[in-house]
């Protein structure tokens, strides 16, 4: 690692700022200053000062296929990172119900999964997944904004009652013991490739993909803590 007393840089008197673009995404940064006269005396330094670097924007570029759209087994689960509200629609391509099917999972016991109706319920917000089926692969691509991080480096996603489809918004994989402590909860994150399976890492939707998470405790939403952020 760096001496903490290398220099960084000098600004001249009188600046009231300073920018350092020499710095990496997600990484913590501390600063201290010192001042020094026309004849070389040195003060001693200031209070140290942090800085968490996150990116403001993202990018998005996935391929995700199909197999035989007769077989069920081939439905994937899928989601898009960042924070808005793309409508499924404006990511494929034709006729739903003829081209492709998407559904949505409300979490009822009986009659969970919604088709395609077109609403704002189908919409890639943050957190949000869906099971889908295209004759042609699936391929959203563009930039998007990241989702705001709280003061103690968390987002929060939407929960309702039941089984949920839920997907990681930020750019990086989180690990889901960490969600798990996050949220004081031991529910398995479970991930779909043809069949069910057990998921350790929440992977970033920037892979396309979504999970299942049941929610039997009641959350009105999911606390995910960003890898590397400092607590508040």
């Amino acid at each position: 690692p760096p001496d903490p007393d290398d220099l960084i840089a000098t600004v001249e008197s009188g600046s009231q700022a300073y920018s350092d673009a020499d710095v990496s995404s997600a990484e913590v940064y501390y600063y201290r200053l010192t001042a020094v006269d026309q004849d070389g005396n040195e003060s001693s330094f200031t209070d140290e000062v942090s800085v968490f670097t996150y990116s403001s924007t993202l990018e998005i570029s996935i391929t995700r296929s199909f197999g035989n759209p007769s077989e069920q087994r081939n439905y994937r689960l899928v989601a898009l990172p960042g924070d808005g509200a793309t409508p499924v629609a404006s990511t494929l391509e034709g006729a739903a119900g003829d081209a492709w099917t998407v559904y949505w999972d409300d979490g009822s016991s009986d009659d969970f999964l919604r088709a395609y109706d077109g609403s704002s319920t189908f919409g890639f917000q943050p957190g949000r997944g869906f099971w889908m089926l295209s004759r042609s692969a699936w391929a959203p691509s563009g930039t998007a904004d990241a989702v705001p991080l709280a003061s103690d480096g968390t987002y929060a996603i939407d929960l309702h009652d039941g089984w949920n489809i839920i997907a990681n918004p930020f750019d990086r994989d989180v690990t889901w013991s960490a969600v798990q402590a996050a949220n004081s909860v031991t529910q398995a994150l479970w991930r779909w490739d043809g069949s069910f399976r057990e998921a350790s890492t929440f992977a970033s939707a920037q892979s396309g993909e979504a999970f299942y998470f049941l929610n039997d405790g009641g959350l009105d939403e999911l606390v995910l803590p960003y890898p590397g952020a400092p607590d508040a």
